[in-house]
């Protein structure tokens, strides 16, 4: 089983290192989702390749949390400079920070890892189509469900976006909302 680690702890850790490190992560789970579909092309039997299990273990575990940890601090690092913009007399410093800008989108951005990740939601719908296969699918109105709940969750990111006038408020309900949607996440993987 491939753990992932970072050998940032224990440090300050620059907001270069921190892209890096997030990228890291998404290409370490890109990897790890391109064998787990090769496994699944070459196996026939009704177990789950242990690539596959490595891939959902390092989704639920530590790996996604040091990632989500590392986009915490990314993100908070953009919405302070967005609300503080540097002086003009700091505009010798505006390309590294547009870099950076660059980078924690691409890394952090709404649906990095969809995006970013070649294989890694090619790798779920394999998983889920191998479980289904296993255990004659899974209930429809479940489904729904759970669109639904991603679809209303969305909704309500959107509307604090735009009605919130204390930013300490809006910070804590948005981790909120990030903790609602990892553990969204860990119950699609470990759903039989």
């Amino acid at each position: 089983m491939v753990l992932w680690s970072s050998p940032l702890a224990g440090r300050e850790v620059t907001i270069e290192e921190r892209i890096a490190e997030a990228e890291q992560v998404l290409q370490m789970v890109d990897a790890q989702a391109e064998v787990c579909l090769a496994q699944l092309a070459d196996t026939s039997d009704a177990g789950q390749p242990a690539a596959c299990a490595e891939l959902l273990a390092a989704i639920d575990g530590e790996t996604l949390a040091g990632y989500l940890a590392h986009c915490n601090a990314l993100k908070q690092w953009r919405d302070e400079y967005v609300e503080n913009p540097p002086s003009a007399a700091a505009a010798a410093e505006g390309e590294r920070d547009l870099q950076r800008l660059i980078g924690i989108e691409r890394a952090c951005g709404e649906n990095a890892l969809r995006r970013r990740a070649r294989f890694v939601t090619e790798a779920f719908d394999a998983i889920n189509s191998h479980r289904a296969s296993r255990l004659n699918g899974l209930s429809l109105q479940r489904r729904l469900g759970e669109i639904e709940f991603q679809s209303t969750l969305g909704g309500w990111r959107n509307e604090l976006d735009a009605s919130s006038p204390n930013r300490r408020i809006h910070n804590e309900t948005l981790r909120q909302f990030d903790q609602l949607e990892e553990e969204l996440i860990r119950r699609q993987i470990n759903r039989p």
